[in-house]
C-alpha cells in the first residue's frame, strides 16, 4: 500500500500500476500539485489500509507509513527514513524567509496536532529501525522509543570503475 503513486516514477521502474494498492488520495485531481498541502490527511489514509490477513507487516516510511494499524497478533516492523521534519522541526523544514515563517506560524495549530498524531503512530510498530544514526536519534527523541540502525542497501558495484579494480 502507498498513499499516492507518481505515474512517471512507476513508468521508470517497469512495474505495472496495478501492483500498487493506493489510498483515496491517489484519485484526487491535481494530486501532484496538492501533494505538499495534503499532509494532514496522510496518516488517516494509511490508517485505512487493511492488514488483518497478515502475520508480519514491514513498513518503510519517510512520513506516515509507520502509522498503519495492524491486529494485535501481527508483527509490525518499521524502517524509518526520518520522522517528518515538517512538524517535528518546522524551523528547519520551512525556510526562514517571510513566506516560510508565515506558513510555520499559520500552520502551528495543525503542526501541533500532527505531532501528537505522529507520536501515537510511532508507538504502533513492534520494532523500529532508522536508516542512519541521526534518524535513530530523532526516533528516540520524537517517539521516545528505542530504535536500531539499519543502513540502506547500496549496490556499490555501480560506483566502482571496473578498470581500476586491482
Amino acid at each position: 500500500p502507498i498513499s499516492m503513486v507518481d505515474d512517471d516514477v512507476i513508468l521508470k521502474t517497469g512495474l505495472r500500476r496495478e501492483r500498487f494498492k493506493v489510498s483515496l488520495l491517489d484519485f484526487l485531481p491535481a494530486k501532484k500539485m496538492l501533494n505538499k498541502v495534503l499532509f494532514p490527511w496522510y496518516l488517516y489514509a494509511f490508517e485505512q489500509f487493511d492488514f488483518s490477513e497478515f502475520d508480519v507487516v514491514f513498513s518503510t516510511s519517510t512520513r506516515f507509513a509507520h502509522g498503519v494499524i495492524t491486529k494485535p497478533h501481527t508483527r509490525h516492523i518499521s524502517y524509518i527514513h526520518s520522522p517528518f521534519r515538517g512538524f517535528w522541526d518546522p524551523r528547519m523544514y520551512f525556510d526562514n524567509r517571510i513566506l516560510g515563517t508565515m506558513l510555520r506560524i499559520g500552520l502551528s495549530p495543525v503542526l501541533s496536532r500532527m505531532r501528537r498524531s505522529d507520536y501515537i503512530a510511532g508507538q504502533r510498530p513492534d520494532e523500529l529501525y532508522g536508516n542512519s544514526t541521526v534518524v535513530v536519534k530523532r526516533i528516540n527523541k520524537y517517539y521516545r522509543r528505542s530504535a536500531r540502525v539499519l543502513f540502506p542497501f547500496v549496490d556499490i558495484k555501480r560506483f566502482v570503475d571496473r578498470k581500476s579494480v586491482v
